[in-house]
C-alpha cells in the first residue's frame, strides 16, 4: 500500500512481488525496498518494506498488527526488491 500511495502499482502475492521489483542485495537496501522471506523469490511466503537500520515494517499474518520488527531471520532471502 505505501507504494500505491506513491504511484506505483504492486500485486498482492509475494512472489509477484519478487518478479515486479529489482534485485538489491541485502546489504545494500534502502528505506522503501522490499525484503523476501523463503526458500526463493518466486515462492517466497512473506515480504516487509525495510525502514533502515535492520528494521521493517511488516503484517506478521492476516488480522495481526502491523508492526516493526528486525529485518534478520533464518529465512530472509539474500536479496530484496526495489520497485
Amino acid at each position: 500500500m505505501a507504494w500505491r500511495q506513491a504511484g506505483v502499482y504492486l500485486s498482492h502475492y509475494t512472489g509477484s512481488q519478487w518478479d515486479e521489483t529489482s534485485r538489491v542485495p541485502v546489504s545494500e537496501l534502502r528505506p522503501g525496498d522490499l525484503v523476501f522471506y523463503g526458500s526463493s523469490g518466486p515462492t517466497s511466503h512473506h515480504v516487509g518494506l525495510y525502514v533502515g537500520g535492520g528494521q521493517m515494517i511488516e503484517a506478521p499474518h492476516t488480522g495481526a498488527v502491523v508492526r516493526y520488527a528486525s529485518i534478520y531471520r533464518s529465512d530472509l532471502l539474500p536479496y530484496g526488491g526495489r520497485p
